[in-house]
C-alpha cells in the first residue's frame, strides 16, 4: 500500500481503488492507518470529524463512517483488520506493507553508503514518489509529512554528496535538481549544483543557481542565502571574471 503522494492499494500486481462512502469516511481509514497497531480514542476521532455535532449525532456519524469502511475493506479483510473497544478502533494491517514503513526501516538501518550500497539507496528514495497523503490536507498529517520529508533530503542530500566524491556528476545533477524542485527552500542542494557546475567549467550554471536561490530565499522567507555560500560564490566569482 502506498502512502507516498498518492494513495494507492496493491494486490495481486493489480492496483484495487478504494471507493469510499464520503470523504471523511476515507480521512478516518487513513488517520486509523497512520496511527496503525495502536487504539485511537473514539473521543479524539470525534474532535477531529466531527467537533460541531452534539455527542450523540457525532457518535452515530462514527459509527456509520466505521461500518463504511469495514464494508468497503470487507474483500480485503486479509489485510485490514478494524478491532474496537469501549475506548476506541484500532487498524491492523496484515500480509501487506506500507511504502512509508519500507522507507523509514531503511532509514533507521543507518546503511553505510559505498559502491556496493547505493543501489539499496536509490530504491529506497524511489519509494517517496511524492510527500506522505499529498492529494490531502489533512492538518493531522502534516507533522508526519514534515517528518519524512526531512529524512528523505537528508538520505538524498547524503547521496549527492556520494555522486560529486565519485565524479558521477550527473546523477548528483539529477538528484539536486529534484530536490531543488520538492523543497525550492533546501539551500545545500543550489550550494551542491554550484560546487559540480563550478567543476564541469560552466558558469553560467552557476550565476543561475545562486540567483534562483537568492531568488527563492527572499521572496518565500526575506532572508539571504548562508553566509559561507555566499562567500564561497563570491571568492568564484573572482577566480573566474569574464
Amino acid at each position: 500500500m502506498s502512502l507516498f503522494q498518492q494513495v494507492t492499494f496493491v494486490d495481486g500486481g493489480q492496483e484495487i481503488p478504494l471507493r469510499w462512502r464520503t470523504a471523511k469516511v476515507q480521512q478516518l481509514f487513513l488517520y486509523l492507518v497512520q496511527h496503525r497497531g495502536t487504539t485511537v480514542n473514539k473521543t479524539a476521532i470525534i474532535e477531529l470529524l466531527w467537533p460541531e455535532l452534539e455527542p450523540e449525532k457525532a457518535n452515530h456519524q462514527l459509527y456509520t463512517a466505521i461500518y463504511h469502511i469495514r464494508k468497503t475493506l470487507a474483500p480485503f479483510s486479509k489485510y485490514f483488520q478494524i478491532s474496537n473497544t469501549s475506548e476506541g478502533y484500532k487498524v491492523k494491517l496484515e500480509q501487506t506493507s506500507l511504502d512509508v514503513e519500507q522507507f523509514e526501516r531503511f532509514f533507521r538501518s543507518d546503511l553505510s553508503l559505498s559502491a556496493e550500497t547505493i543501489d539499496e539507496y536509490e530504491q529506497a528514495i524511489a519509494l517517496c514518489r511524492g510527500d506522505y497523503l499529498q492529494e490531502h490536507n489533512y492538518i493531522w498529517a502534516e507533522s508526519e509529512r514534515q517528518r519524512l520529508q526531512l529524512q528523505w533530503v537528508q538520505t538524498a542530500l547524503k547521496m549527492v554528496d556520494w555522486y560529486y566524491a565519485n565524479d558521477e556528476w550527473d546523477k548528483a545533477i539529477t538528484l539536486c535538481l529534484d530536490i531543488c524542485q520538492r523543497y525550492p527552500l533546501e539551500e545545500e542542494a543550489y550550494f551542491f549544483l554550484m560546487k559540480i557546475f563550478a567543476d564541469m567549467g560552466r558558469h553560467s550554471s552557476v550565476h543561475k543557481q545562486y540567483d534562483q536561490l537568492t531568488s527563492v530565499l527572499w521572496n518565500e522567507l526575506q532572508e539571504q542565502p548562508n553566509p559561507a555560500n555566499t562567500e564561497w560564490y563570491q571568492l568564484w566569482k573572482q577566480k573566474n571574471k569574464e
